[in-house]
C-alpha cells in the first residue's frame, strides 16, 4: 500500500501512530487526498492530540482560540497550548507568552509571559526573540534594559523581522541604546516599510516630510502614509488626512481628508489637535459632500478592516 495514501495513514492512525492521525487531519483540512471536511479534520487532530502529538496540540489550541472548526474558548486553548509545551512545542511557547501579556482570557501577567518568551527565545523562535527584545525595551515583565533589547531585537532581525528592524531603527533615532543616527534610523525603517510594518511606514513618511536620514521627499512620504492608512493604522490615516487637507505630497482634497479623519477618528477620540482639524476639514465641505464622505469612510473602513484581519494572528505584542 502507498505510505501516502490516505487509507494507508488512516490504518497506521488507528494503530496509536500519532504523526498518522496529525497527517490525516491535514489532509482533510486542505482537501488534500480527500474532499476538504473540517469536522472530519478536527477529529483526527483531537486523536492525534490525545496521543501526545505537540503540533496536534498547539493547532487545536489555536482553533479554540479564534474559533476555527470549533466554538470559540480561551480555556480550552489554554489547556491545549500548555500540554504542547510540555511537549516543547515552540509555537505554543510563543503564543502562551502572548496569552499571558495581552490578557487574552487570563488575568495580565508581564512576568510569566516573559519566562514563556525567554524558554521560546533560547531556543531560536523568530516572534519570541521580537516579543522578548519588545520586553525589555518597554520594561514589561522585566527591568527597562536597553541592551537586552538590542540584542533580541538584533536576533530576529538577522532572520529578516521587520518589527525587530523597525525597533532597531528606532533606537537609532531617539538614540535610546544607540548613539544616535538618523540615516541609519531611515535605512532601518525603510527595510521594515517596504515588508509591511505600519509602523516603519509611518515613521518613514515623517523621516522623508522632515528630511531625517533623508533628503525632504513629501511625496514619497505620503505614499508611505497611505501604505499604513490601508494597513488599517490610524496614524497612518490621521497623517494622510493631514496630507490632503494641506495638499502636500497629495493634490489638495478636501473631500479625501475627511474620509480618512473619519476612519482614524476613533484612535483619536477627543484629542484637542485631532478634532481641531477634524472639525476645519468637515466646516469647509457642505452636507452633500460630508455624506459621500461617510459613505465612502463605511465601504473602506470595510475594506481595510478585512484584510487586516487576515494578517493579524491575535497574538502579537507591538
Amino acid at each position: 500500500m502507498d505510505r501516502d495514501s490516505i487509507d494507508y495513514l488512516k490504518s497506521e492512525a488507528l494503530k496509536g501512530d500519532k504523526d498518522a492521525s496529525f497527517k490525516v487531519g491535514m489532509c482533510y483540512l486542505h482537501g488534500d487526498k480527500v474532499q476538504q471536511d473540517f469536522s472530519e479534520a478536527n477529529k483526527w487532530f483531537v486523536q492525534s492530540a490525545h496521543q501526545g502529538h505537540d503540533q496536534a496540540q498547539f493547532w487545536l489550541g489555536d482553533c479554540y482560540f479564534h474559533g476555527k472548526m470549533v466554538e470559540q474558548s480561551y480555556d480550552e486553548a489554554l489547556r491545549w497550548f500548555k500540554l504542547a509545551v510540555k511537549n516543547g512545542n515552540l509555537d505554543a511557547t510563543y503564543c502562551l507568552g502572548s496569552i499571558y501579556a495581552n490578557g487574552n482570557g487570563v488575568e495580565k501577567n508581564a512576568t510569566l509571559s516573559v519566562q514563556y518568551f525567554q524558554v521560546a527565545a533560547h531556543r531560536g523562535d523568530l516572534d519570541s526573540q521580537y516579543s522578548l527584545g519588545y520586553c525589555y525595551y518597554h520594561g514589561e515583565g522585566v527591568e527597562k534594559d536597553y541592551e537586552e533589547a538590542k540584542k533580541w531585537f538584533g536576533f530576529a532581525a538577522e532572520k529578516g523581522d521587520p518589527g525587530s528592524i523597525f525597533w532597531l531603527g528606532h533606537m537609532y533615532y531617539t538614540g535610546e541604546g544607540e548613539e544616535k543616527n538618523l540615516e541609519r534610523a531611515a535605512s532601518f525603517f525603510h527595510y521594515a516599510a517596504v515588508h509591511g510594518h505600519p509602523k516603519a511606514q509611518v515613521r518613514l513618511g515623517v523621516c522623508f516630510s522632515n528630511g531625517e536620514g533623508v533628503e525632504v521627499n513629501h511625496e514619497k512620504a505620503a505614499e508611505f502614509y497611505r501604505l499604513a492608512a490601508e494597513q488599517d493604522y490610524e496614524q497612518g490615516q490621521y497623517v494622510l488626512a493631514m496630507c490632503y487637507a494641506n495638499g502636500v505630497g497629495v493634490d489638495h482634497d478636501l473631500r479625501e481628508s475627511f474620509v480618512w479623519f473619519l476612519l482614524a477618528q476613533r484612535a483619536f477620540g477627543n484629542d484637542d489637535t485631532f478634532m481641531r482639524n477634524f472639525m476645519m476639514v468637515e466646516n469647509a465641505l457642505n452636507e452633500e459632500q460630508k455624506r459621500e464622505a461617510i459613505k465612502e469612510a463605511s465601504i473602506r473602513s470595510s475594506e481595510i478592516r478585512a484584510k487586516s484581519e487576515l494578517k493579524n494572528s491575535g497574538y502579537q505584542l507591538y
